[in-house]
């Protein structure tokens, strides 16, 4: 399943060219290794079967409603205990609002992405109200 995102991920890259002539944001994977690369995130010895499925899926339902111009799945949440980056729809089914804790370190602490800064960036972790 991995190898298959990585084809999907050198396929919507190819698609969407580079440098002046890209016609879209980065790949949401791509953006999860650049993370990898500058220590904005870390990498688990085992990926979690959950994430990897969810990659997967959010690729293939998107591609299937729009094949030329698809959504991309985003590491738009981190856990602040592990700095495991995680992408933005849960695998979990339509309706669902996100992720409900850390599927690495099981932490409840997950931090949104700071879509106002470069990818990688994320705002800190607060405490919910009321807990």
């Amino acid at each position: 399943m991995l190898e298959e995102v990585i084809e999907q991920l050198l396929d919507y890259e190819e698609r969407h060219g580079d440098g002046e002539d890209r016609t879209a944001m980065y790949d949401g994977f791509l953006i999860r290794l650049f993370e990898l690369q500058e220590g904005n995130a870390t990498l688990p010895k085992v990926l979690p079967a959950a994430v990897v499925r969810c990659w997967h899926r959010l690729y293939a339902e998107d591609r299937g409603r729009s094949p030329y111009d698809w959504h991309v799945p985003f590491p738009f949440f981190r856990c602040a205990d592990c700095l495991f980056a995680l992408p933005d729809h849960p695998d979990r089914g339509h309706g669902s609002i996100g992720w409900q804790c850390c599927p690495v370190c099981s932490s409840e602490k997950l931090c949104w992405a700071n879509l106002a800064r470069p990818a990688g960036q994320f705002h800190p972790w607060q405490r919910p109200r009321g807990k």
